[in-house]
């Protein structure tokens, strides 16, 4: 019987955890927001009620579509010298006359809670969520695992930490079809969103399968893969309800290990006056 990996229960005993090591401590996290996209604001409202439920104050700027580039640099330029702010958390995707690529190494890599910084301080919440589904799943035999999405610093990421557990790690854009190789592999995870689903014909018996892709029809969220992969995989992480809250939980661990490593660097800033 396949198991589902309940991203919701994993992500509340995150919360739960980060509460208790807050304590007493203030913590603050500005979002960023370019545009008014349905989806952004959607994602943005479940992250400051998980960051209210662990006492996190969380505060959004909202810009409008426009924005231009420097007026966004410039923004983030203020939070990063705002010593009040412990981490920053910018809502991709930008409209498309921005760069996000350069955007994101504006954001101090002390406060980049994302993970996006090329001198990030933190894992990617995402690669962090996907890690913590794959031991949820209790894997018997690692071998060979299959990550379907376009090659990014992400996918790079996330290879090594695979092959740190002893997979053997190959990546597929698969964005006209899937690749035969899913056959073989005991883990697939799918990041991409669109293109082919992923039906039961695609995974070997028992395979665990992570959903990290979200599509939206008619206000109707699914993922990558078919319901029909239920019928042979040994897990499988739902969409909604697998990878997104424990995205957003990992998120929050980030901010507050940020907060913690510049409360160190307060401490000893003070200790050598």
């Amino acid at each position: 019987m396949v198991k589902i990996l309940d991203g919701k229960k994993a992500a509340a005993l995150v919360l739960r955890r980060l509460k208790r090591s807050i304590g007493s401590r203030t913590i603050r996290l500005v979002i960023v927001q370019v545009g008014h996209r349905p989806d952004s604001a959607i994602y943005i409202r479940q992250k400051i009620r998980a960051a209210e439920q662990i006492g996190v104050q969380a505060d959004v700027i909202s810009l409008s579509t426009q924005t231009s580039q420097t007026k966004l640099i410039r923004t983030l330029e203020k939070l990063n010298a705002d010593t009040s702010v412990h981490g920053i958390l910018l809502q991709l995707p930008l409209p498309s006359h921005l760069d996000a690529h350069r955007i994101v190494e504006c954001v101090s890599p002390n406060k980049d809670v994302d993970g996006f910084h090329s001198a990030t301080r933190v894992t990617s919440p995402l690669i962090l969520s996907l890690l913590h589904l794959q031991r949820m799943a209790k894997p018997v035999h690692y071998g060979l695992a299959i990550i379907l999405g376009s090659p990014s610093i992400f996918s790079h990421e996330l290879t090594d930490h695979l092959q740190k557990l002893g997979y053997a790690v190959e990546q597929h854009q698969a964005s006209n079809s899937i690749p035969t190789a899913t056959k073989k592999a005991n883990l697939v995870i799918s990041v991409r969103g669109r293109g082919p689903k992923i039906f039961a014909r695609h995974i070997k018996k028992g395979a665990i399968v992570l959903d990290a892709g979200i599509r939206t029809f008619e206000h109707h969220t699914t993922g990558d893969a078919d319901l029909s992969v239920q019928s042979v995989a040994s897990a499988v992480s739902p969409v909604p309800g697998g990878v997104g809250p424990l995205t957003v939980a990992y998120a929050l661990s980030n901010l507050v290990r940020l907060a913690k490593k510049k409360d160190m660097r307060s401490q000893k800033a003070t200790a050598h006056v």
